[in-house]
């Protein structure tokens, strides 16, 4: 075989690879706009009576988040939701997270039976507050955030469970939104809501709620923006639509709890639930549980026979602190893909299994070939691309063109669905349109200008940081690599 042959093959598996890519990315834009414009305003009108019995348990867990985590509960208590209650979970705090709450909310230790059918790490101490009545804190020792949600998932007495991370900030309205598809007249088949989420860095708290911030100034934060606009909010709106999405945010998802419980909870190092025994999980854990208990939950209700729908909300209605340095971001993106992964890996006996239907037909292999593999194709493509062009066998304009295009491309879409994006805000939702970051057209086009750029830089560092993954999930690494918060600070 010679080498322009053997050119030749790698130069077509690329292109078809490549096209595929493309052809998939212009689907889920066009999903997502036919989603955002069918789909009826979210905000929907509960009274006591709508929502009697159908009350939620948010469960907060919280390790070291002394800088975020009273400005959590604060906001939480202004959720319009009627019938709600907060458990925070301390999973073993060496801060002063826990002397904050107590502090904050004069908490009073009480005694309550821990029935522990998922296993846990075990419990401290239980501690309810005079001063804000919806209110629970559990200390326990340190066991990672699967066990501390599994703990809180114990104690909850609702028959709904959100999860949401202790710096992330939610619209008084989201409860209502996520709710919505749960009690709507087809709500019997949906087990899992997630909501779409913003960048909360730079943003400022009045009043328990956020409102505009400057626009950022750091190109790591902005380029989050951007990926949170383009990856997280067009891509899973899509994938959602096609019954193919296999990430929830665990900054911000509900679950059914029944639902959940039944199928082991969220997975950690000490989970002796029945079916995670069955699985062959018990002792194993992940680094990314928001992926994993999903997969999970649409695999046990498949094999029950009972219908599982998952809805994603394209609406920005929960705002995240995110990394806003290089060196914390590359430790975010390595877990993210380590975690990715070992999701993969606990659950290989599905992929192109006919029984699982669009999970293990659809979701699973793309997850495994457009975003666990993708860093190596993409790094192999830019070794054969930059060899060609060292050789001279590649047409120079001809490239320059196709990455003219590809920008293009690029600032056409961010354009549209920023303007959308706002607009929606603008008419439905003043606390949402208040935290965006695009409100005047010089912030508009730094944006896009940003976006532009980051196609040349921070697509191929993110690439670089997920090849870190790949090597470690190789080697069996399990850190969490926590990153420092610098919490939300209250306008004067």
């Amino acid at each position: 075989m010679n080498l322009m042959l053997i050119i030749h093959i790698i130069e077509s598996l690329l292109i078809i690879y490549f096209s595929l890519y493309l052809l998939i990315e212009l689907a889920m834009i066009v999903i997502f706009f036919f989603v955002w414009r069918s789909s009826s305003d979210t905000t929907v009108q509960l009274d006591k009576s709508a929502v009697s019995g159908q009350g939620i348990t948010i469960i907060v867990p919280a390790y070291n988040e002394e800088m975020t985590i009273v400005d959590v509960v604060e906001m939480l208590g202004e959720s319009d939701y009627p019938e709600y209650e907060i458990i925070v979970v301390t999973d073993g705090c060496t801060d002063a997270t826990l002397q904050k709450l107590q502090d904050r909310y004069a908490l009073q230790d009480v005694a309550r039976e821990f029935v522990d059918d998922i296993g846990t790490s075990g419990v401290n101490q239980l501690y309810t507050s005079p001063v804000n009545s919806r209110l629970t804190v559990i200390d326990k020792p340190n066991g990672g955030k699967a066990d501390a949600l599994n703990v809180g998932l114990s104690f909850a007495s609702h028959p709904y469970a959100c999860t949401i991370d202790a710096d992330s900030i939610l619209d008084p309205q989201a409860l209502r939104q996520v709710a919505a598809p749960f009690l709507a007249a087809d709500g019997e088949s949906v087990v899992m809501v997630g909501g779409a989420l913003a960048v909360a860095n730079r943003t400022r708290l009045v009043g328990n709620r956020l409102t505009g911030g400057e626009f950022p100034r750091n190109p790591w934060v902005v380029f989050q923006v951007i990926e949170y606009l383009r990856s997280f909010l067009v891509s899973r709106t899509g994938l959602a639509r096609i019954r193919a999405l296999l990430i929830l945010s665990g900054a911000f998802t509900l679950f059914r709890r029944e639902s959940l419980l039944a199928a082991g909870g969220f997975l950690s190092l000490h989970n002796h639930h029945p079916y995670i025994k069955e699985l062959g999980l018990d002792g194993r854990h992940t680094v990314c549980e928001d992926m994993e208990v999903v997969v999970r939950l649409r695999r046990y209700l498949k094999e029950q026979g009972k219908p599982s729908r998952t809805v994603f909300l394209p609406r920005p209605i929960c705002w995240t602190e995110v990394p806003d340095n290089a060196a914390n971001l590359s430790l975010q993106r390595n877990r993210w893909h380590r975690g990715l992964l070992e999701t993969i890996y606990f659950h290989r006996k599905l992929i192109l299994e006919p029984f699982y239907g669009s999970l293990g037909l659809i979701a699973l292999p793309y997850y495994l070939i457009f975003e666990a593999i993708s860093p190596i194709i993409k790094l192999l493509a830019l070794l054969f691309v930059g060899g060609l062009l060292a050789w001279g066998l590649v047409n120079r304009m001809a490239m320059i063109l196709l990455l003219l295009s590809v920008n293009i491309t690029t600032v056409i879409f961010i354009g549209i669905i920023t303007v959308v994006v706002e607009s929606w805000g603008s008419k439905h939702s003043p606390v949402n349109v208040a935290a965006l970051r695009y409100r005047n057209h010089p912030d508009w086009l730094a944006l896009l200008g940003m976006s532009i750029l980051g196609d040349f830089t921070f697509a191929h560092i993110r690439m670089f940081w997920q090849l870190g993954g790949i090597s470690g999930f190789l080697k069996g690494r399990k850190s969490w690599d926590k990153f420092e918060r610098k919490g939300f600070h209250e306008a004067a």
